[in-house]
């Protein structure tokens, strides 16, 4: 299986970004997160003072 990013099926489809994303939420192509990416819940906070 092949990892494209919205703006590479937009430019394969020749659509816009927001078309992609359109299309992902009305199941037209499947959207698979990727599991790589932090998270903002995941992400470190910074604490002021240290």
């Amino acid at each position: 299986m092949e990892w494209y990013t919205q703006k590479e099926v937009a430019d394969l489809l020749g659509v816009s970004k927001a078309t992609v994303y359109h299309y992902g939420k009305q199941k037209k192509i499947i959207k698979i997160l990727d599991p790589h990416r932090l998270h903002k819940e995941a992400r470190p906070r910074s604490y002021r003072g240290l």
